[in-house]
């Protein structure tokens, strides 16, 4: 029986060579700076609603997090135990990497941060040539990695401290 979302274990051997290669022919500037996660976040950005998203969202995604587990108790989970790839948890919970590469992005004039509420910005322009740029394989893979970040970088009532 197949998957209905692509993990780690089955995820298509070249999404990372096509994410670059997409994400380089949607935003030209992106060739010059030789840096695969600045490539591969512009990638997930396109993949999640681009003016809802801020760093801090996508740094708790990949960071551990209380959880309820299946017994009933307070646990400590990471998004890596419920399918995120190891190279997108390598690139978003290193923060002061995952700040400067949103840095760069801004310099670069691909995304635009709201300073009052920290959200970001992407041209719509940009997110529709990323995402065409991707064959469906890849294109399930990024769905369901933005779909785990989402939901596992929103507190948890209960859970934690507000």
């Amino acid at each position: 029986m197949r998957p209905i979302f692509v993990t780690p274990d089955t995820s298509p051997s070249d999404w990372k060579a096509q994410s670059e290669a997409a994400a380089s022919k949607a935003a030209p500037c992106l060739q010059g700076c030789n840096s695969s996660e600045i490539s591969l976040l512009l990638v997930l950005l396109c993949f999640l609603e681009g003016s809802r998203i801020t760093k801090e969202l996508l740094w708790r995604g990949s960071t551990r997090q209380k959880r309820w587990s299946q017994l009933g108790e307070m646990i400590e989970m990471g998004a890596f135990e419920t399918g995120l790839h190891h190279d997108l948890g390598a690139i978003l919970s290193d923060y002061s990497g995952l700040s400067q590469s949103f840095r760069k992005l801004e310099a670069l004039h691909v995304i635009r941060a709201v300073p009052s509420n920290g959200m970001t910005i992407l041209d719509q322009q940009i997110v529709a040539r990323v995402t065409d740029g991707l064959p469906r394989a890849i294109k399930t893979f990024w769905m369901h990695q933005a779909l785990l970040i989402a939901s596992h970088g929103f507190p948890r009532k209960y859970l934690e401290p507000k």
